[in-house]
Parts: structure tokens; C-alpha cells; sequence
């Protein structure tokens, strides 16, 4: 019983910490878990307003606002990305309650994502504040890669045709 539960995890891709946003994109990128990462990336970098919340200095607007377009989401955190610790992501919540508690239909969610593009790793955990469920899409990818432009401004088209 344990050794199915254990490869339901693994394959599932459900991470039970209940880290931080970075902590948690960082289990979903690499697959085994963070090494200490703060919330609140202190290194050199930009940061500005978009509707009233701190983002990252390079994530462009409309990248910002066709994610939060997207009617079935809640955009929660994000950031662009600075090293190999601090890789991109999102997390999001689903609107649609029951949604969020479908075991099935959350891991559906997470390998059609995956399956969006070649670099796209995602899972789903509770995060730890108000207990809800939480969709990580993460990439290895920071800031002034090749291919992290590319995957930002594909990113909304992906997250909406999984869903």
C-alpha cells in the first residue's frame, strides 16, 4: 500500500512541502527537494508595480495580464527568474472549487502542461497559508536565457488550453 502511494506521488508529481513559492517551484523544476531559499529573492534585481503588486522589472505586462485574464485562474506569485536556484514560475489557483479538490482532474492538469512544451515542469500542492490547492508551472530558465522569453510569451495560451 505505502510503495503505490509512493509512486502515485512521484508520478502525480504532488509535492507535500509546504515551502515557499521559490521552494516549491524549485521541487517542481528539479524534482528533489530545494535547498534553503527565502521567499524574497535579495540578490540584484528590479522589481515594479503592475496593478498595485510587486513583480519582477522583466516580466512584461501583457504576459502579467493575459495570465490574469484567464477566468478559471487566480494568479498568486510569480517571478522571472534569477539563477539556477531561483528559477521562472507562476502559481495559480483554480476559481472553480470543486476543481481544486479533484484529485484526478489536478493531475490531468499537470502532465497536459507539462506536455505543453519541452521545458515545462508543473505540480499541485497545498499551500500553507489558507490550505488551498496551488498549480506551480516552472521552468529552468531565468532571466536573460535563450529560451525564457519565448517561454513567458507562450505561457498563457498554454495554461489556458490545459485547462
Amino acid at each position: 500500500m505505502i510503495k503505490n502511494y509512493l509512486a502515485y506521488i512521484q508520478e502525480a508529481k504532488v509535492f507535500t512541502t509546504d515551502g515557499n513559492a521559490p521552494t516549491v517551484a524549485y521541487e517542481t523544476a528539479y524534482g528533489k527537494k530545494a535547498p534553503f531559499l527565502t521567499g524574497r529573492y535579495f540578490g540584484d534585481h528590479e522589481s515594479r508595480l503592475w496593478r498595485g503588486i510587486s513583480v519582477d522589472e522583466h516580466l512584461q505586462n501583457k504576459w502579467l495580464n493575459d495570465l490574469s485574464d484567464i477566468k478559471d485562474i487566480e494568479m498568486r506569485s510569480s517571478c522571472e527568474g534569477h539563477t539556477p536556484e531561483r528559477v521562472t514560475f507562476i502559481i495559480f489557483r483554480l476559481t472553480d472549487s470543486k476543481k481544486s479538490t479533484d484529485k484526478k482532474y489536478l493531475d490531468t492538469l499537470i502532465k497536459n502542461l507539462e506536455k505543453s512544451d519541452k521545458l515545462t515542469k508543473a505540480s499541485w500542492s497545498t499551500g500553507r497559508g489558507e490550505k488551498r490547492t496551488r498549480i506551480v508551472v516552472t521552468a529552468i530558465l531565468w532571466y536573460g536565457q535563450p529560451d525564457w522569453k519565448d517561454w513567458w510569451n507562450t505561457l498563457a495560451k498554454r495554461v489556458k488550453r490545459c485547462l
